[in-house]
């Protein structure tokens, strides 16, 4: 930009390339440690190669992390692709016994014939008692936590009319025999 400044006043003339005159304000100078004084069109110059410098350093920063992240996913899909494949060469899952409230064993003929199954694990026979009371709409409209039973129901509670859901699983031990 071919420019030259001209006269000592206050405001700072400034020719433009078109050959027109700028006047600066001197409010708009400032003064530098050193005595120099920097007009605004330098300091917004200034400005704006740091800001250059400081966005090409955030895209290189932005790329070095997708880099890093990728090796980690990366590193994940690879471990987790082992993991799968180990667990098919072992024939993890199949025939495997669970344990606790997992495990699979017989039940009382009620219970048998109420899930139609008659070796259950504890947490499938909750499921089969749960997906029938809300198939029939047995819960309470009033208070939702309580059960009212119909005929079926009741050979398995006791004979109980209404049941709190937390008894659900206090009532079904009996259905399932004591291990040794």
């Amino acid at each position: 930009m071919a420019s030259s400044k001209s006269g000592d006043g206050d405001a700072g003339e400034t020719k433009t390339p078109c050959g027109d005159v700028a006047v600066e304000h001197p409010r708009l100078r400032r003064r530098k440690s050193n005595g120099e004084t920097v007009t605004f069109r330098q300091q917004k110059t200034n400005i704006n190669s740091f800001s250059l410098s400081v966005v090409c350093f955030s895209v290189s920063v932005c790329e070095e992390e997708m880099a890093a992240v990728s090796r980690v996913f990366g590193g994940c899909r690879t471990l987790m692709a082992k993991a799968a494949s180990n667990a098919a060469a072992t024939g993890a899952g199949a025939g495997k016994e669970g344990k606790g409230i997992l495990k699979t064993v017989p039940v009382s003929p009620t219970l048998a014939s109420f899930a139609g199954e008659n070796e259950l694990s504890r947490a499938t026979a909750v499921k089969k008692v749960w997906e029938y009371i809300k198939g029939q709409n047995l819960q309470n409209p009033t208070n939702r936590r309580e059960i009212l039973c119909d005929d079926k129901l009741k050979t398995i509670f006791d004979g109980k009319d209404t049941v709190g859901f937390t008894e659900i699983a206090k009532l079904l031990s009996p259905h399932f025999p004591k291990s040794v």
